[in-house]
C-alpha cells in the first residue's frame, strides 16, 4: 500500500491506547472482525482473530482499500505467528517494511 503500515504486536487494549496516542490525519486501523466499533480511528477488518485462513484471503484486498481511502498511516493488529497465521504475518511484515511495535 501507499500508506505507511505499522504492525502493533500487543493485546487489543494496548493497541487501542497506542492508536489513540498516535492518531493523525489519514490514520486508520486494520483490526479483526468485531473490533472496529471500539477503535478510536476508522478501521477496516481482515478476518476473525482466530481464523488465519480468512485473514490470508482478505489481507491484500484490505490493504488495497486503504489506498482507495488515501490512508497515510495504518496501524495493524498483529496476526497469530503459528500455522497459516505465520504466512499472514510475513506478508503483513513486508507491507509494513518490517516496522513492528511490540507492546
Amino acid at each position: 500500500p501507499k500508506a505507511k503500515v505499522v504492525i502493533i504486536d500487543s493485546d487489543f487494549e494496548h493497541f487501542l491506547q497506542y492508536v489513540s496516542l498516535h492518531d493523525q490525519e489519514g490514520c486508520y486501523g486494520m483490526v479483526f472482525d468485531k473490533e472496529q466499533e471500539k477503535c478510536p480511528v476508522p478501521c477496516l477488518t481482515y478476518g476473525a482473530s482466530e481464523d488465519s485462513e480468512q485473514q490470508a484471503k482478505e489481507l491484500f484486498e484490505t490493504l488495497r482499500k486503504f489506498d482507495e481511502l488515501n490512508a497515510s498511516i495504518v496501524f495493524a493488529r498483529c496476526p497469530s505467528k503459528e500455522g497459516v497465521g505465520l504466512a499472514v504475518y510475513n506478508r503483513l511484515l513486508r507491507a509494513a517494511g518490517f516496522e513492528v511495535v511490540l507492546l
